[in-house]
């Protein structure tokens, strides 16, 4: 319990700078958030055993959620928009639609609507399992715009939800809100205004 005790406070102290960044660059907050997730990824790492090589899928995966079940306990009370915060959210939205439209793409093009989705196939909530069956996908040219990630985590999207997803537990870490343009709404017509540095766009 005091090992438990002990992940809970490191994740409140490295959750406190990311909200306090959140208020200065929301890029840089966003990027802070992710450092800070990462650190307390690899301090609970090395209380859990690690997977052996082994030809046992079922062996890997008990190691994978013993990992998922202890990022758990140490992010316990985790909330949408911890990692993704309000402003770094507004960015990346933006980012998205700037790289289709640079790119020539129309969400249209894409499979994002709820009949993707199998019945019965759990949707993805922060601090949950992330179900690989679940159909996902993930757009080079807007990869290539989005904030760089550290390996233990990946981009994918799921509906128009961006889901960021712990590679090394299967755990979903953050998830952004109609990330990917709505179909409906979107103008393929519409000349992109250039970007800011902070990826906000320019008057």
């Amino acid at each position: 319990m005091r090992g438990l005790h002990r992940l809970t406070v490191l994740a409140w102290l490295f959750a406190v700078p990311a909200a306090l960044a959140a208020q200065d660059d929301p890029v840089r907050a966003f990027r802070d958030a992710v450092d800070a997730y990462v650190t307390l990824h690899r301090e609970v790492e090395r209380h859990v055993p690690p997977p052996e090589i082994s030809p046992r899928a079922g062996e890997i995966q008990r190691a994978v959620d013993a990992m998922a079940e202890a990022m758990r306990a140490a992010r316990r009370g985790t909330d949408e928009g911890d990692i993704f915060t309000g402003g770094s959210g507004d960015v990346i939205r933006l980012r998205i639609r700037r790289a289709l439209r640079t790119c020539g793409l129309d969400p249209a093009d894409f499979a994002v609507a709820g009949q993707w989705r199998g019945e019965g196939t759990p949707l993805p909530v922060v601090n949950g399992r992330f179900a690989w069956e679940l159909p996902s996908f993930m757009v080079p040219c807007v990869l290539w715009m989005l904030p760089e990630l550290p390996e233990e985590l990946e981009y994918r999207f799921v509906d128009r939800d961006l889901v960021l997803i712990d590679v090394h537990a299967d755990l979903v870490a953050d998830i952004l809100r109609d990330a990917f343009p709505d179909p409906g709404s979107w103008r393929r017509d519409q000349t992109p205004r250039p970007l800011h540095p902070d990826g906000m766009v320019a008057d």
